[in-house]
């Protein structure tokens, strides 16, 4: 894996970090909190475990930035953002509904709104992946 490719996956980890914070941690928050299945399921801001949430956002960088590199070539903020969305869509779509046939996680509504969240946030992790791996 080259440089750029790491540099890009850790810039994709750190947009992902702000804009959960942002989407979950601010502008949805009360939202989410009352779509939850269970009540009392999302920790309180002093209970979170910050090395997994770190390493889980970077992840998601990584992930994004090995498939642009590697398997499509993806190279510029728009192209990254169509890709990033779609790969959203399913990854999310697949993850939420399972997880609300299978769990008392999501309620249905719940469900729908991860799905749009995370869309918003692979379309814009995408497309700093794909501005950055088209930098010259």
């Amino acid at each position: 894996m080259s440089t750029k490719t790491l540099i890009a996956g850790l810039i994709g980890g750190v947009t992902s970090y702000l804009l959960g914070f942002l989407l979950y941690g601010i502008l949805f928050r009360d939202m989410t909190n009352e779509l939850a299945g269970m009540p009392g399921i999302m920790r309180a801001d002093a209970d979170m475990i910050w090395w997994a949430l770190i390493l889980g956002n970077l992840s998601m960088g990584m992930f994004t930035a090995y498939i642009y590199a590697t398997w499509t070539s993806i190279s510029t903020f728009m192209t990254g953002l169509r890709a990033g969305a779609v790969i959203g869509l399913f990854m999310s779509v697949g993850w939420d509904m399972i997880s609300y046939a299978t769990t008392k996680i999501f309620t249905l509504n719940g469900a729908f709104l991860d799905i749009a969240l995370v869309i918003v946030m692979g379309g814009v992790i995408g497309g700093v992946v794909g501005w950055w791996l088209g930098r010259k």
